[in-house]
């Protein structure tokens, strides 16, 4: 196994060790009154540690490193399998791009627009615009972050199967 291939499993191992708790305690119950932000601080740390983790033992105990103080460079079926790679998780992540903008524009509640003669009706009813509660947003963003994580596992996922084919 390569330098390149094994560091791809370590960061596909990562990536799955640090999200998948992480998205489903926030998808689960996203809780407006915790600080959303403390948990994907977390989860960053965490996956940092780990690729260094990774990535240290995978310099240390690499055959091709032999006492060299660098990782060896990627030669030109490696590069080409980079690419592929980053083609695929591109469409990936386009398309859950997409299919998220138009389940929310058709699943979240339409805001409407306030003209000068709707704020007089509005105020003489007591209504106010319509609004998105905390919980739904935050499951949004959670949604649409969940989106660049499985786009980023998809790419390491497809070097691995291109390095084993």
């Amino acid at each position: 196994m390569s330098f390149q291939e094994k560091n791809a499993w370590a960061c596909l191992l990562a990536i799955l060790a640090a999200y998948i708790p992480y998205f489903s305690f926030s998808l689960r119950e996203p809780i407006p009154s915790v600080v959303p932000v403390v948990p994907l601080v977390t989860a960053v740390v965490f996956l940092v540690i780990l690729q260094i983790v990774f990535h240290a033992l995978n310099t240390i105990f690499s055959k091709q490193m032999g006492g060299v103080g660098q990782q060896p460079k990627p030669d030109e079926r490696e590069q080409y399998i980079d690419l592929k790679a980053s083609k695929i998780a591109g469409f990936v992540l386009a398309i859950w791009v997409v299919v998220w903008c138009i389940n929310a524009m058709l699943l979240l509640p339409f805001v409407e627009v306030a003209t000068p003669a709707t704020n007089a009706s509005l105020a003489s009813t007591g209504n106010s615009l319509a609004s998105i509660s905390g919980t739904v947003a935050l499951w949004w963003v959670n949604l649409l972050f969940a989106g660049f994580v499985f786009t980023n596992a998809v790419h390491y996922a497809t070097l691995i199967f291109f390095y084993r084919r």
